[in-house]
């Protein structure tokens, strides 16, 4: 798995490879987003790779929105695409669901 720290580069990587958002950060003041670059999408998941990034975003939305249930349906369809290179950051957000369904954030929740 290729993680990339930077918008620009992961912006001009996206027209070569599968380009996703995993997740934002924080460093002081500054919100910064990490993503995964996808270098080689399978052959039998090529009629579908977009399909499947759209998926991937709407349920990084719907993490966001706390939408959690939507979130962990989304990701039962997205692990074991892309060769399984998603599915450890898949199994993270997993157990961060778990977190946040035992302990639900309040109202000025930030998934930063």
């Amino acid at each position: 798995m290729n993680i990339i720290f930077d918008e620009k580069v992961a912006k001009d990587l996206s027209e070569k490879y599968t380009v996703l958002e995993l997740d934002k950060f924080s460093v002081g003041d500054t919100v910064d987003s990490v993503y995964v670059v996808i270098e080689l999408v399978p052959f039998p998941d090529l009629p579908r790779n977009q399909e499947l990034v759209d998926l991937h975003d709407e349920m990084i939305g719907d993490y966001r929105n706390q939408r959690w249930a939507e979130c962990r349906e989304k990701i039962s369809h997205l692990k074991g695409n892309w060769s399984g290179e998603v599915d450890s950051f898949y199994e993270i957000l997993l157990d961060r669901l778990d977190d946040l369904e035992e302990n639900p954030p309040g109202e000025d929740w930030e998934y930063v």
